[in-house]
């Protein structure tokens, strides 16, 4: 899969300030066209999340402190944002978009999500779970498994399961070895 790679910096600022920089790393394919449109609406709605929402609450923060002193030492926070093809075969294609809040005072994987999609290659269309599992040799039932995973795709000879952060549950991740021949 020919991959184009995108860089884009965006920044959310409030008086001379920055408040949130949005920094974003994409690697979308370019004949694939209905994946490369999917992906480019996914950035789209991360991009506006992180400025219409987290950056409103920052410029909120900001503007409700007092001093010239307080605002000197705002610390400038950062939106990351990466996608990147993570596995290709003949059949399938995994792509990997990871984001992380930068500058906040928080626990290792609280500003941290992940999201996954294994793709069908030669019609475009995404496999669940039960399909992708199947296909890389895993014979677990979903049940099974350690925890309800968020996402899962393969990296080198491991199919990664993993959940993201939530109110309820910490970060989870596990590592299945890769069967298929």
């Amino acid at each position: 899969m020919e991959l184009e790679r995108i860089e884009l910096l965006r920044s959310v600022r409030r008086e001379y300030r920055i408040l949130l920089r949005i920094d974003a790393e994409l690697y979308l394919p370019v004949k694939e066209k209905r994946i490369r449109e999917f992906y480019k609406v996914l950035w789209e709605r991360c991009f506006h999340w992180a400025r219409d929402q987290y950056g409103a609450e920052l410029a909120r923060e900001y503007d409700a402190l007092e001093s010239t002193a307080e605002k000197a030492r705002f610390r400038t926070q950062t939106f990351r944002f990466r996608m990147r093809l993570c596995y290709e075969d003949n059949t399938v294609a995994a792509m990997l978009c990871e984001s992380a809040i930068l500058g906040r005072w928080t626990g290792p994987r609280d500003g941290y999500s992940r999201l996954s999609q294994v793709w069908q290659k030669d019609e475009e269309l995404l496999l669940p779970t039960e399909q992708i599992m199947s296909y890389f040799g895993i014979k677990i039932p979903k049940r099974r498994l350690p925890f309800q995973p968020d996402g899962i795709y393969p990296l080198g000879e491991e199919l990664i399961l993993f959940r993201n952060v939530t109110n309820d549950s910490p970060f989870m991740e596990s590592h299945l070895p890769i069967s298929k021949a």
